[in-house]
């Protein structure tokens, strides 16, 4: 029989709606978006926390406020390094936990910082080879952010990643989270999970707590989020390599205030030993 590493690691994916959304939606105000993103991170107590989206500024809140817990690694989808005005797919992890090995990015298009194929805006992935301390265990994470509107970018996107996986991580076990702008069973998701190499912890984890919400209630209080199961967050992993202990969309509010027009989702998983 398989042995499994005997610790769960936590895992979130939560794309955070960048700060400019406060253009088109006053609840998008970061001020006040931000004490809700740090309560409900500080309640779940994710061990790896996968991001989509974060604007510098947003992304250097979030690091002071967590400088004595997570370090972090990404870039941004700007191809000049020091663009404020563009996303970053970050990922977070507990430093006392896990030694970071290595990490880097890979674009969602020939040209690094251009759009590519039917694109809106530039896209792109952030992934790390992690060491967990205490079982020097190792395994593979990726934060992925697809575009919004193209179709042809959207399937190339899935490919793209597929092929990263399979180059980067070896035979290592992989968590791959991230805002696919791709409902369940689209053309997208499809390529990945019918592809040999993943499968979709909300399908496997037997009881997907708060499933049937929809992970982009754009700031609808919670009794008004739509329940028609329209998820663009996923979090998918190597079946052989890894166990999913649970799944769950984070529902809450903190002061009645969300922090993006996205729900989080955790997965509690093991990594086999």
């Amino acid at each position: 029989a398989k042995k499994w590493c005997p610790d769960p690691v936590r895992v979130g994916s939560y794309n955070i709606q960048v700060s400019r959304a406060v253009e088109w939606d006053p609840r998008a105000d970061w001020t006040k978006r931000l004490p809700a993103v740090t309560a409900l991170i500080d309640e779940y107590d994710f061990d790896i926390l996968c991001s989509q989206e974060p604007y510098r500024g947003q992304m250097d809140d979030l690091i002071s406020y967590y400088k004595d817990k997570y370090n972090w690694v990404g870039r941004t989808t700007a191809a000049d390094s020091l663009e404020t005005m563009a996303a970053y797919n970050p990922i977070f992890y507990r430093k006392d936990r896990f030694e970071m090995l290595r990490w880097g990015i890979e674009w969602f298009t020939a040209v690094p910082g251009t759009t590519g194929y039917d694109a809106a805006t530039p896209r792109n992935m952030t992934w790390a080879h992690f060491r967990e301390k205490k079982s020097a265990k190792e395994f593979f994470c990726v934060s992925a952010h697809y575009d919004h509107k193209g179709k042809e970018a959207k399937n190339m996107a899935s490919y793209i990643l597929l092929d990263a996986v399979k180059r980067l991580s070896g035979n290592l076990p992989v968590i791959i989270c991230g805002d696919f702008n791709s409902l369940d069973f689209s053309e997208p998701y499809n390529i990945l999970v019918e592809s040999g190499q993943l499968a979709d912890s909300y399908v496997t984890c037997g009881d997907p707590v708060n499933g049937d919400f929809t992970s982009i209630p754009s700031y609808k209080a919670r009794e008004d989020i739509p329940k028609n199961k329209k998820h663009l967050d996923h979090v998918f992993y190597t079946p052989n390599s890894v166990k999913v202990l649970s799944w769950k969309l984070i529902t809450d509010s903190y002061d009645g205030k969300f922090g993006s027009d996205h729900l989080p989702i955790m997965a509690d998983v093991l990594i086999a030993n």
